[in-house]
């Protein structure tokens, strides 16, 4: 049932981008349907972080089936633990660790030597997905996002606080990193930005540097346990002639939650723990 919801939404969501209504009193039938559609590449990244290099994952799911002429312009790109679609023929790479895992996609190859330093910004166009843990070290940025968007999180962003009180640490709940972003829609656990151009805010928190290119930002709340809500963050800067795909990108995202469409495990991984997978207890 879940995932039948999860397909329903992303059809939803993206049907009226790509189809042109049929005419009243006509119907095309299923197979005519379901020629319009196709299923996305698959495109496996490498990772990097707590565990030390991965290899990029083998498919073992379905990825996205969206309208062909959609399709025929994204690929899925997919680290072991997440990912997210982008324009076709880009290249990818994937940090993880115990607050969760990012997937960075962008036209050129990455200089693995560099991405770890935390100077390291893409400055041109770049999709970046994020899934952060909120019951690990996660946890301090997801309370930030939930402080700033998701009210219904409030309890879990003063337990978050105070523990932060209690070690000393300080911990910032104004929102004044994202004063010059607009929201351009927002539920109680799903919120839609914009960091306007050559500005700081959302969408420059991580690897995107700002310039003369707004970025398109998402985040949504995911309470499948309340008490440690996990928390998706997406940014998103195409080229002109692709920007039509962000109302797609950012659909699929938010209904997919992630879904990496792979079983394959962190190598060295226990089952309970060491990346970021279980809660403190």
């Amino acid at each position: 049932m879940i995932k039948q919801r999860r397909d329903c939404a992303i059809a939803t969501a993206i049907m009226g981008l790509a189809f042109t209504p049929p005419s009243l009193g006509s119907a095309a039938p299923a197979a005519e349907a379901t020629a319009r559609t196709a299923n996305v590449p698959y495109v496996g990244c490498a990772s990097d972080g707590q565990l030390g290099p991965q290899p990029p994952p083998k498919r073992s799911k379905p990825t996205p089936r969206l309208p062909a002429p959609v399709a025929s312009r994204l690929a899925y790109y997919a680290a072991v633990n997440n990912g997210v679609l982008a324009p076709r023929g880009w290249h990818c790479f994937s940090l993880y660790g115990s607050s969760g895992t990012t997937v960075l996609v962008a036209p050129d190859p990455f200089d693995v030597k560099h991405v770890f330093d935390r100077k390291f910004k893409l400055s041109g166009d770049a999709v970046e997905f994020g899934y952060l843990l909120g019951g690990t070290s996660g946890r301090f940025e997801v309370a930030q996002v939930a402080s700033t968007f998701f009210p219904v999180a409030r309890d879990f962003v003063n337990a978050v606080a105070k523990e932060e009180k209690e070690i000393g640490l300080p911990f910032d709940l104004s929102g004044k990193d994202f004063r010059k972003d607009r929201i351009v829609n927002r539920t109680n656990k799903t919120a839609r930005l914009v960091t306007p151009a050559g500005q700081q805010g959302w969408g420059t928190r991580d690897r995107l540097a700002a310039n003369e290119t707004p970025i398109e930002g998402l985040a949504v709340l995911i309470t499948d346990e309340p008490a440690y809500p996990d928390l998706i963050e997406l940014n998103l800067r195409l080229p002109q002639k692709d920007r039509d795909l962000v109302a797609v990108i950012q659909s699929v995202a938010e209904a997919n939650r992630g879904n990496p469409l792979s079983d394959t495990p962190l190598r060295g991984l226990p089952e309970e723990g060491t990346a970021g997978h279980r809660r403190p207890r």
